[in-house]
């Protein structure tokens, strides 16, 4: 189960206050375990597990839960509170866009003006059992916080979960991103060997690159030759994403070399900790990254 998000307003609430300490437990059961749109399937037995002697009086909820027509109870305020409006970008959209999509012909004949998440029947917004598109949010530049137009303008196009998340994290400011990116796309380091040492999207947000000032901060150097570029962008990509914070190359960079004057091998290093870093927050990765990595776990076996 997901955490969620408590009203601690409720001990002001004369509602919540006055119920009994039994129907106090059954509110927090009710909100922990129904689904991510508010919908629970009663399990009565479970329930009296947890909650001895509890006998449900539904005149007691009032509006805060209505019975669906199969038995389910739902809890109109659920959604909204949890989520605000939902865009896209969300990585929680998709299963919870399904869930409305499932459970949208019994909810809005009941609750025509659902928050804002389902589309009442007969708006213009579809056949009326639909969502709203218009509230859950598509991937647009005026309603995603720039990062559609920073993609477009962006000449590296990999990792786009990992540089949604970035993005969402630092909010960076649209216009100046585009400005500064104007002249980075035309550096030298940018330009040479086909564009091999441009960073990922979200190593470039992370390290907050919009910030960098022409003429007097140089793009980020080249690993040496005895390092594969595109594993140390992505090894640089997943500990920034980890971490929070930008990676501090040169220490990288020593520690290998390092390791490469006892025999080591810097890319077996950088795709061990690549694998390691999957496991520990995993993320979709480039196709020809996992065919390194893989590589490297049967070299290792």
């Amino acid at each position: 189960m997901s955490k969620r998000f408590t009203e601690t307003n409720k001990w002001k609430d004369t509602w919540f206050t006055c119920l009994s300490d039994n129907n106090k437990l059954f509110w927090f059961y009710l909100l922990d375990n129904c689904n991510q749109v508010g919908i629970w399937e009663p399990n009565w037995s479970l329930v009296k597990f947890y909650i001895k002697d509890f006998n449900f009086k539904p005149e007691l909820y009032n509006e805060r839960i209505v019975l669906l027509p199969d038995g389910k109870f739902f809890i109109p305020k659920f959604l909204s509170f949890q989520y605000g409006t939902l865009k896209r970008t969300n990585p929680i959209y998709i299963s919870i866009n399904r869930l409305l999509e499932k459970y949208s012909q019994a909810i809005t004949p009941l609750l025509p003006g659902l928050g804002e998440a389902i589309a009442p029947a007969g708006n213009g917004n579809g056949n009326g059992n639909g969502i709203n598109k218009d509230v859950i949010k598509e991937t647009e530049p005026d309603s995603d916080d720039g990062f559609t137009d920073f993609w477009e303008a962006y000449p590296k196009k990999v990792a786009k979960g990992s540089a949604v998340k970035a993005w969402e994290k630092h909010t960076p400011p649209l216009a100046k991103c585009l400005e500064t990116l104007s002249w980075q796309k035309r550096s030298p380091d940018w330009n040479k060997d086909e564009g091999k040492f441009i960073p990922h999207p979200a190593t470039w947000i992370n390290a907050r690159r919009w910030e960098d000032v022409q003429g007097s901060t140089a793009a980020a150097p080249a690993p040496p030759p005895w390092i594969d570029p595109d594993i140390f962008e992505q090894y640089k990509t997943l500990k920034s994403e980890a971490t929070g914070y930008p990676v501090d190359e040169q220490s990288i960079l020593r520690k290998l070399a390092s390791n490469l004057e006892k025999g080591f091998s810097p890319n077996k290093i950088l795709e061990k900790n690549i694998l390691e870093l999957k496991r520990q927050n995993p993320v979709v990765m480039p196709p020809e990254i996992d065919k390194l990595v893989k590589r490297a776990v049967k070299e290792m076996k």
